[in-house]
C-alpha cells in the first residue's frame, strides 16, 4: 500500500477511551482551539492515562489526542506533519473510505476506515475522508519527528 498501512498494534483498552458523544460535546482546550482555517476539524485532549498507554505502546516520540473530522472534510495535506497513525472510535458513516490523491489532486487510491483498527497514513499527500454522514471521532497520534520511511521505532 502506497499510502496507508494497518499496523500490527495493540487494541486499546476500552476502560481509556471516552466515549465518542462525551469527546464531540466537550469543549476545546483552551490552550488548543480549533483549527480556524478549516471548518472540519477539531482536537480534544486526551486522559493522563490514555497518553501513557499509547506512548508505552508506540514507543514514539509523538504527540496524542481525540481527532473530530464532519462531512465538510475535503482533499487537503497537512500542513505540520508527514504522517499520522488514528485509532478510530466512529467512522461517521457506514461508507466512510479515506481517499489519497496525487499532487493534481488526481484520484490514486482508497482505504476502508475501519473502527478499532490502527491506520497510519501519509498526511503530506492529499488526502480526504469520502462517505461521511455524521462525525468522525479518532484517536490520533502525530509524530513529530519522524518520517514515513522511519515509522515506528522497535
Amino acid at each position: 500500500m502506497k499510502y496507508l498501512i494497518y499496523p500490527d498494534l495493540p487494541t486499546v483498552p476500552e476502560e481509556l477511551l471516552e466515549h465518542p458523544d462525551s469527546i464531540i460535546s466537550r469543549p476545546y482546550d483552551k490552550e488548543h482551539p480549533p483549527a480556524s482555517v478549516v471548518n472540519f476539524f477539531e482536537t480534544r485532549r486526551v486522559s493522563k492515562q490514555l497518553d501513557e498507554w499509547v506512548r508505552d505502546h508506540v514507543k514514539a516520540d509523538c504527540a496524542v489526542q481525540y481527532q473530530i473530522i464532519n462531512s465538510h472534510i475535503v482533499p487537503h495535506r497537512d500542513i505540520r506533519r508527514k504522517m499520522a497513525c488514528n485509532y478510530l472510535l466512529q467512522k461517521g458513516g457506514e461508507d466512510a473510505t479515506i481517499c489519497f490523491f496525487d499532487q493534481e489532486k488526481v484520484f490514486q487510491e482508497s482505504y476502508p476506515m475501519l473502527e478499532r483498527v490502527w491506520h497510519i497514513l501519509k498526511t503530506d499527500e492529499f488526502h480526504t475522508v469520502t462517505g461521511v454522514t455524521g462525525i468522525r471521532v479518532a484517536l490520533s497520534i502525530c509524530f513529530d519527528r519522524f518520517g514515513w520511511d522511519q515509522g515506528f521505532k522497535e
